[in-house]
């Protein structure tokens, strides 16, 4: 009967680890650390199924809960990285814009002078 426990519940949060690994896969991450994350959430499933299919069904769970995780802190590490990234990118851009500002003001005052 434990045995039947085991696999059920290894069936049963399968496709939800399935489901977070694809989604993962296409999300094409941009960051190491959620790049890292993601490979060592391959190598949990793998593990997992492997054990599955010797039937070492408790150990297998664990694996599986444990790319869940990874997972999960993948796609963490992905929408902090991209925040940052996207803060970045706007500061540089106001940091132009400002730059390209002065230098037009100067130009202008400069103009006004020599006249």
């Amino acid at each position: 009967m434990q045995l039947y426990t085991a696999e059920a519940g290894y069936n049963q949060i399968l496709p939800q680890v399935m489901s977070k690994m694809t989604e993962a896969q296409n999300a094409n991450y941009r960051s190491s650390e959620a790049k890292t994350l993601l490979q060592n959430a391959t190598d949990a499933y793998n593990q997992a199924a492997l054990l599955a299919n010797q039937s070492q069904w408790q150990t297998a769970i664990l694996d599986l809960q444990n790319a869940s995780t990874l997972l999960d802190n993948a796609s963490a590490k992905e929408q902090t990285y991209v925040a940052q990234q996207t803060l970045i990118e706007e500061t540089i851009i106001i940091i132009v814009v400002g730059i390209v500002i002065s230098a037009v003001l100067i130009l202008r005052l400069k103009k006004r002078k020599s006249r």
